[in-house]
């Protein structure tokens, strides 16, 4: 399974660019401390909410206005100002290390700025209201790299993701997710191409294992769901139903030697009601159970001879009738494959044998009162059955 991606945190924007209030003076002046704090350029130290924070710079109409310096307690800001917000050009230094670099509006980033984490985390690109937002790379201190589109501080749009395995992505997203059409690479080989959904394979794609296999098809909730090809290394191909990332009702498998199967699976093995096809023309028709003839089925060998009757583990056993291309009949017990038990074999020159069998060897007669082929016998003779 691919699992989701875990983007390096960056501390909130709000929580950096906020104004700070204290209760400590780094000096007993407030107010204009110097120059011309109406229309101007002068020094502001503030009291109040703002206690200890101080601004040098242009002013307009008693606003901070045009370029200036606002020392925070927690930091700095040096830029442009209007109207006594942030607007325009300007850089915050916070005092932990973390420092922006670019445009702001009514006090956000805002337009195209640099974002450095003290922790390495990088994001360089567009902002709106204080969020990642428009195209943008972001690098983290783990060794991620993403580069593309970017909505409300998540990865939105197309992008490129790449960490420092050498995992890749390339495609769509949506609110931080892969969403859409996407292409996925591990650093062992292997490869989706395809539609996604919530951070999941989702719709039609294809996975290329690093082995050679392939499977073609669809996938619900990162598991292939519903009718699909899987193309196998030896050559053989399985066109079919799947659930939950198994072969799991009707299908048709083709084997690389010319056999074909066509029939249930479940759990990716041949399970129910089916129909083995060899190459040399014998066909099974019957049971499976986990990958085996386990249940009620036929078997026509290439000489026209046929079995119909009860199988355990790929062997006739149980009750059984085969007939032979020689005309003859056997009507009884089986056992791994062979007459084991009581039964009765009509000869083709009409003479019978009713007794018990042992490893395919008549070792007594148990009564003489069955003289008369069973109806099944006839049928399977004349191949109706």
């Amino acid at each position: 399974m691919i699992k989701p991606m875990n983007w390096p945190v960056f501390v909130s924007t709000a929580a950096v660019f906020v104004m700070m209030a204290s209760t400590t003076s780094a000096s007993d002046q407030v107010g204009c401390v110097a120059g011309g704090c109406k229309n101007g350029t002068g020094t502001f130290v503030y009291d109040g909410e703002m206690r200890g924070q101080r601004y040098e710079g242009q002013w307009k109409s008693r606003k901070r206005h045009g370029q200036g310096t606002h020392y925070y307690l927690d930091g700095q800001y040096k830029g442009q100002w209007e109207k006594d917000r942030r607007s325009g050009q300007g850089e915050y230094r916070h005092v932990e290390g973390h420092v922006y670099s670019g445009q702001w509006l009514k006090d956000q980033p805002h337009g195209v700025g640099v974002f450095e984490h003290a922790s390495g985390n990088r994001y360089e690109g567009e902002w709106e209201d204080g969020k990642r937002s428009g195209q943008g790379i972001m690098t983290g201190d783990d060794g991620v790299r993403y580069e593309g589109g970017w909505r409300a501080d998540k990865c939105h749009g197309r992008g490129s993701y790449a960490d420092k395995k050498g995992n890749t992505y390339t495609g769509e997203y949506k609110d931080g997710e892969r969403h859409g059409e996407g292409t996925y690479e591990d650093v062992e080989g292997q490869r989706y191409v395809g539609m996604w959904k919530d951070g999941l394979r989702h719709g039609n794609g294809i996975l290329f294992y690093a082995n050679g296999l392939r499977y073609e098809g669809p996938w619900l909730n990162g598991k292939e769901h519903g009718r699909g090809t899987t193309y196998f290394t030896d050559g053989d191909r399985h066109v079919g139903e799947y659930k939950n990332g198994e072969r799991d009702g009707r299908g048709v498998y083709y084997f690389y030697n010319g056999d074909r199967y066509v029939g249930e699976y479940k759990d990716r093995r041949k399970h129910g009601q089916g129909t083995y096809y060899y190459l040399n023309s014998e066909r099974y028709t019957g049971q499976y159970m986990m990958g085996v003839k386990q249940g009620q089925g036929t078997y026509l060998f290439a000489d026209g001879s046929r079995y119909k009757g009860a199988w355990e583990e790929n062997h006739p056993n149980g009750h059984g009738v085969a007939s032979y291309s020689d005309g003859s009949c056997y009507d009884g017990l089986w056992q791994e494959g062979m007459k084991h038990g009581k039964g009765t074999l009509f000869e083709g020159d009409g003479s019978v044998k009713h007794g018990e069998w042992r490893q395919d060897r008549f070792v007594r007669t148990i009564d003489k009162e069955r003289q008369s082929r069973s109806i099944t016998c006839k049928m399977l003779s004349i191949g109706q059955i």
